[in-house]
């Protein structure tokens, strides 16, 4: 039979190990963010715009104003399609339509706004791609119905990781899908 301090180490360790495992979770990011800058027709910042992103499938909003270089940083938005929109005083308002964010996507949208009355606005609609500069990363998101749609004999994390962009799987490595072993994986330039 254990010793009674043996058996208070254990649970002591074991509530030590539970009460960092939320921590280590929250390092993971599940959230994606907007950031920018907002300029005038000259190219000099502009101050104190008001940017606001909203969320096409709740109509949550999500605002922030421009700081003294004209920067803005829409932080912890939820995955999905966005509107994203600025104004400020003596300038038309800015609109851009289906942004679409990923899971820890961090999306760069610079924004010109034109001389004008903040009653005339401007729609851009085109799907001019967003940069993100701070980090090369891919990732892919596979939703309940894109999984149930794909057809995979196996199922396994090896043949969804395939279907990421920028990922190859090598012919002549041997794959073991039953015990999730992925060997072989190389990522494209």
């Amino acid at each position: 039979m254990p010793s009674k301090s043996w058996s208070l180490a254990m649970m002591l360790g074991f509530w030590l190990v539970a009460g960092l495992t939320p921590a280590a979770l929250q390092a993971q990011e599940v959230f994606a963010s907007i950031s920018g800058r907002v300029l005038d027709p000259s190219g000099s910042v502009v101050v104190g715009a008001e940017v606001k992103a909203v969320q096409a499938q709740t109509n949550l909003e999500y605002r922030a104003r421009t700081n003294e270089a004209g920067f803005y940083v829409l932080l912890t938005l939820p995955t999905g399609r966005y509107t994203l929109t600025a104004s400020a005083q003596g300038f038309k308002s800015f609109r851009r339509e289906e942004i679409r964010l990923a899971i820890n996507q961090r999306a760069t949208v610079d924004i010109a706004l034109e001389l004008g009355q903040t009653t005339e606005s401007v729609t851009v609609r085109a799907d001019a791609p967003m940069l993100q500069q701070e980090e090369a990363t891919l990732s892919t998101l596979f939703t309940r119905e894109r999984l149930e749609r794909i057809p995979v004999t196996r199922n396994s994390a090896f043949a969804l990781s395939l279907l990421t962009p920028g990922v190859i799987g090598e012919d002549k490595v041997p794959i073991d899908a039953d015990r999730a072993i992925v060997i072989g994986l190389s990522v494209a330039n």
